[in-house]
């Protein structure tokens, strides 16, 4: 008899460890930090701002002070300096380095949000 009851006990410990395990967090389980991967050397990039196309620069609102372009599904912001992110080197055009970014030239300019600049990896569509 007891092998049965030991036997029922330990078939009952595993399946409520199992049942456990499967459920999705409930907020108290230690946050696991995230590590960052080392990258490589940026060689290019799949969406570049276009030196060859036939377009205006931009300005939102129709402020000479709020230039942007968009292109590739960024909206792409000048710069002096061609040191803004490291490793990638921005395309100068008309006087500027142009870096790529998904915030709205609203939030820019006049909500003062940091434009985020980012590295154009993957094409993305208006809607995003």
């Amino acid at each position: 008899m007891k092998k049965l009851s030991l036997l029922i006990t330990s078939a009952f410990i595993m399946n409520a460890a199992t049942e456990v395990s499967t459920h999705a967090s409930n907020g108290n389980q230690p946050v696991v930090p995230v590590v960052p991967v080392a990258t490589a050397p940026l060689k290019g990039t799949c969406v570049t701002f276009p030196t060859n196309f036939n377009s205006n620069i931009d300005y939102y609102g129709e402020e000479n002070g709020y230039p942007y372009v968009y292109y590739g599904g960024y909206f792409w912001y000048p710069k002096t300096e061609a040191t803004v992110l490291n490793g990638y080197t921005p395309t100068y055009w008309n006087g500027y380095y142009w870096y790529a970014s998904r915030i709205h030239p609203h939030h820019v300019y006049v909500e003062k949000q940091d434009a985020l600049y980012l590295l154009p990896l993957e094409p993305k569509g208006i809607l995003e």
